[in-house]
């Protein structure tokens, strides 16, 4: 147990610093999103990563009504964790937790407009680190009576969101560490 605890702890290491790469140096696929998985005794956790314009049609900052209607719309879909992931209901999982970041839609200075130079460089993006690469994350949490029963997870999301094209999977399991791609067609995780 320590031992799986000391990998998960590396692991979840290396794809926090390069998902931080990625955000600082500009690494964005719009259609394609990450979903990191790992199943530790009776938790299992996933953490999913994606282009905001791959679940709500747009990165700029929701100022317009219908965008903030859209992205309330769109974190409550999100936050149904049960619905968005198919879990056996032999393994009897069931939902503790399900957070979604959306701040970077949030536009910092309501009735600000974002459309001029702040920084002088030319670009019109006022100095901003993103450059206008919005990500929403999401995290799930569930705690599973049997997980032993748990061998697959359906993955909804590429069902429910038509500008998700594939999901990388990595996960980390009591008997396996790999990764996969889904998409549409083939969305379900064999564990």
């Amino acid at each position: 147990m320590k031992r799986l605890t000391l990998l998960l702890c590396v692991v979840l290491s290396g794809l926090t610093q390069a998902d931080e790469f990625e955000r600082q140096h500009g690494s964005h696929a719009h259609g394609v999103a990450q979903l990191d998985l790992v199943l530790d005794g009776q938790t299992l956790e996933l953490q999913l990563s994606s282009p905001a314009v791959n679940l709500v049609g747009f990165e700029h900052p929701a100022r317009a009504a219908k965008d903030r209607q859209k992205v309330a719309q769109v974190v409550a879909t999100l936050k149904q964790g049960d619905a968005m992931l198919r879990l056996p209901e032999a393994a009897q999982c069931v939902l503790d937790r399900a957070e979604v970041d959306a701040s970077l839609l949030d536009d910092p200075e309501p009735g600000h407009d974002h459309d001029h130079d702040h920084d002088g460089d030319g670009d019109g993006d006022g100095g901003q680190a993103h450059g206008g690469h919005a990500d929403l994350d999401v995290a799930y949490r569930f705690h599973c009576a049997s997980p032993d029963k748990l061998d697959t997870i359906g993955v909804e999301l590429l069902r429910q969101f038509p500008g998700l094209e594939s999901l990388r999977v990595q996960m980390i399991t009591p008997s396996s560490q790999r990764g996969l791609t889904l998409s549409a067609d083939n969305s379900e995780i064999e564990l």
